[in-house]
C-alpha cells in the first residue's frame, strides 16, 4: 500500500466519476428520509390517519422490509452458489513452450521491515530470470536504503525514487521502466511461492488474456481479527474471485498478487488516479474492452493483513470508497451487451449487493427492534440461522479446490465472523456514502507494518509448496 498521498480532486460537478458517486449517494440518501418519515414520525397529523389505520400502515412497512431483505438474502447465496459450480480446479501444468519475459514491479512506501523479503521472494522465483522493480514514493524511512543495502552488485534489482505521488503514479513509472511482456505486480508486504509466477504466466498464450489473478492468503495469523481475515481470504479467492474468473465478471485482480500483460495495460493508459481502488480501475476497465481476466487457484502468496481494528477499518474504508468511486465510473456500463459479464453480472452486484443490500438491512433491523412482530422476528432468526449454516458450508466447499487444511478455530470463528462483518461493512458504506455526499477528501491512509512472525511465512510458502509437489 502506497504512500499518504491524498488524491487532489476537482470540484465534485467537474469529475463525472465524483459527479456519478454523488448522485449515487443523494438517492439513497433520499431513500433514507422516506423511510426516515414512514417509521419515526405520525402520517396521521399530515394524512389524517387513524391510530389503527397507522398501526397496520407500519405493520405493513415492516413486513415490505422484511421481504425485501429475504429476497436479497436468497439472491446472494444463490449467486454463491453459482460460484461455486463455476469455480474450477487449475489444469495441471505442462511443461516446455516459450517464456515470455517477466518483471515485477512493487510500489513502496514506508516499507523497510518488509521490503527485503517481497523481492527475495520473486528472485527465488523458478521461472527463470525476473527483473524487479522497486518504486520508492518518497519514503520517509530507509526503504531504499534496505533496498540498496540487501540487492547491491544485484542487476535483476531496479530501485527507483520519486517523490510521493500515491500507489497509482507509483505503479505506472514501474511499467513505464519495465521493458517485458508480463507485469508481475505485488505490495511490498506480499511474499509468493516460487511457483506463482510460472502458473500464473502460463494462461498468456491466449492472447485475449489481459492480467491474471493469483490466490492470496494472510501471513500473519496471529489474533482475532486476522485469523478473521484468513477465514474470508480463503472463502473469497477460492469460491467468488474463482467463479467471477469463469463468469468473465472478474471483480479486481488485486495489489497482493496480480500479473499483467503490459501491452493491455499501456493501451488503456495505465493504472488511474482518479480512485482510490486503482487495481480494481484497471480491472474494470479491461473488462469494458472485451479483454479476458482469470483466476489461478494455485498461484499463491501471503500478504500482511492489519492485526488492529483500528488498520482494519482504515483499509477496508478506503476499499469501501474505492469500490464505490469505481462502480461510479462505469455506471454507464450497466446492462451492457458489449462487456456482458461486466455490464449484467458484476456492476449489478456492486450496485445491490454492496451498496442497496447493507442499507436496506439496517433499515429493516432497525424497524424490527422498535416495532416487533412475533412472526417477523421469528423470520429474521431463521433467516440469520441460514445465513451461517450456508457461509460454513460454502467456506468448506472452498477449501476443496486448493485442498486445504481446515482448522477448527476457523470453522467456530465464522459465526462472530458474519456478525462483525456485516455490522462494518454497513457502517464502512454509510460513511463512505456520506463522504461523498459531503464532497469530502480520502487519503491512503498508510498501514504501519509490523512483519510477518518469525518462521511463520517461511513455513506457510514452504508447506504450500510440497503440497504441490506431493499434487503433480
Amino acid at each position: 500500500m502506497t504512500g499518504t498521498h491524498t488524491m487532489k480532486k476537482d470540484m465534485i460537478f467537474s469529475d463525472p466519476t465524483h459527479r456519478r458517486l454523488y448522485i449515487l449517494s443523494v438517492i439513497l440518501f433520499a431513500l433514507f428520509l422516506v423511510w426516515l418519515y414512514f417509521r419515526l414520525f405520525y402520517p396521521y397529523v399530515l394524512l389524517d390517519l387513524a391510530a389503527a389505520r397507522l398501526f397496520w400502515f407500519r405493520l405493513s412497512f415492516v413486513r415490505a422490509l422484511n421481504r425485501v431483505m429475504l429476497a436479497l438474502l436468497l439472491l446472494h447465496y444463490g449467486k454463491l452458489l453459482a460460484y461455486l459450480i463455476c469455480a474450477r480446479r487449475s489444469a495441471p501444468y505442462r511443461r516446455g513452450g516459450a517464456k515470455p519475459k517477466a518483471c515485477a514491479v512493487i510500489p513502496a512506501f514506508n516499507e523497510e521491515r518488509v521490503i527485503v523479503k517481497t523481492v527475495q521472494s520473486v528472485l527465488a522465483s523458478d521461472y527463470g530470470r525476473i527483473d524487479v522493480y522497486v518504486v520508492d514514493d518518497g519514503s520517509t524511512d530507509r526503504t531504499a536504503e534496505v533496498v540498496e543495502a540487501a540487492f547491491r552488485g544485484d542487476r535483476r534489482v531496479h530501485l527507483l525514487r520519486q517523490e510521493n505521488s500515491g500507489k497509482a503514479a507509483a505503479l505506472n513509472r514501474g511499467i513505464a521502466e519495465a521493458n517485458c511482456e508480463l507485469l508481475l505486480l505485488l505490495d511490498a508486504d506480499t511474499l509468493i511461492r516460487p511457483d506463482a509466477v510460472r502458473l500464473m504466466a502460463r494462461h498468456f498464450s491466449d492472447e485475449r488474456v489481459a492480467a491474471v489473478s493469483g490466490n492470496t492468503r494472510v501471513g500473519n495469523v496471529t489474533n482475532l481479527i486476522t485469523r478473521c481475515q484468513r477465514v474470508e481470504y480463503i472463502r473469497d479467492f477460492n469460491l467468488i474471485k474463482n467463479g467471477m474468473s469463469r463468469l468473465a465478471c472478474m471483480a479486481v485482480v488485486p495489489g497482493a498478487l496480480g500479473m499483467w500483460r503490459r501491452s493491455a495495460v499501456l493501451e488503456v493508459g495505465g493504472f488511474s488516479t482518479q480512485t482510490l481502488g486503482e487495481d480494481r480501475d484497471l480491472t474494470m476497465q479491461l473488462l469494458r474492452m472485451g479483454r479476458r481476466l482469470l483466476f489461478e487457484p494455485l498461484a499463491f502468496s501471503l500478504t500482511e493483513a492489519p492485526a488492529t481494528l483500528r488498520a482494519f477499518l482504515r483499509q477496508r474504508f478506503r476499499w469501501t470508497y474505492g469500490t464505490l468511486q469505481c462502480m461510479a465510473k462505469y455506471l454507464r456500463c450497466l446492462f451492457s451487451l458489449r462487456a456482458p459479464g461486466m455490464g449484467f453480472l458484476l456492476l449489478p452486484d456492486l450496485l445491490v449487493f454492496q451498496t442497496l443490500a447493507p442499507c436496506a438491512t439496517a433499515f429493516g433491523l432497525i424497524t424490527n427492534l422498535v416495532n416487533p412482530d412475533r412472526f417477523e422476528m421469528l423470520l429474521l432468526g431463521v433467516s440469520f440461522a441460514f445465513s451461517l449454516v450456508m457461509e460454513l458450508l460454502l467456506y468448506l466447499l472452498s477449501t476443496v479446490y486448493t485442498r486445504e487444511r481446515v482448522s477448527p478455530l476457523d470453522i467456530l470463528i465464522i459465526v462472530p465472523q458474519r456478525i462483525l462483518y456485516g455490522v462494518l461493512c454497513t457502517y464502512l458504506i454509510y460513511k463512505a456514502l456520506i463522504i461523498a455526499f459531503l464532497g469530502g477528501r480520502v487519503g491512503w491512509n498508510k498501514l504501519d507494518r509490523m512483519g510477518f512472525p518469525d518462521g511463520i511465512a517461511d513455513h506457510i510458502l514452504s508447506e504450500q509448496t510440497e503440497k504441490q509437489e506431493v499434487r503433480g
